[in-house]
């Protein structure tokens, strides 16, 4: 018969938004030789100048949040936190020891640990939603902020 367990999961995709010169693709490759995560130019959306080539370019990059909280009971779980980061040029996935490497975006203290695996679930999709809305924020109002400049400029034609 085995033991009652419990599972909570939770996927998050989204787009996140990095401006890089252009550099070595680093994706990975799945089983059938197709990349995993697909990343886009946004370059069209920003102005072309002479110096075009040493500037930054705009990349669109396919990102994922996954979390696996498992347990018999409320106080015996584990979860497991999987965060898509090829993409960030430097080292954001860093933690302090005194930091839940899971959820150190909300910086709880892991001396006054959540012992509740319901709570801490919800409290890891909080913050796991916060950081998605924040990639989503600045993809939009980067594409929003260069259209308007675009308009501004005359090179495309305002819609009324």
């Amino acid at each position: 018969m085995g033991f009652p367990i419990f599972q909570l999961e939770l996927h998050l995709p989204y787009y996140a938004l990095r401006e890089s010169l252009p550099r070595d693709d680093c994706r990975q490759y799945g089983v059938s030789g197709e990349l995993l995560r697909k990343r886009r130019d946004l370059s069209f959306l920003q102005r072309q100048t002479d110096d075009s080539l040493s500037q930054p370019k705009c990349w669109m990059y396919e990102a994922q949040t996954s979390f696996l909280l498992v347990g018999s009971d409320d106080r015996r779980w584990v979860g497991h936190c999987f965060d898509d980061t090829y993409f960030n040029d430097d080292d954001k996935n860093s933690f302090y020891k005194d930091e839940d490497p899971i959820i150190s975006d909300s910086k709880p203290n892991s001396n006054l640990p959540v012992l509740d695996a319901r709570i801490y679930f919800l409290k890891v999709f909080h913050a796991r939603s916060v950081k998605v809305l924040r990639e989503w924020e600045s993809l939009v109002w980067m594409v929003k902020r260069n259209i308007d400049t675009r308009v501004w400029l005359g090179l495309f034609s305002s819609y009324n």
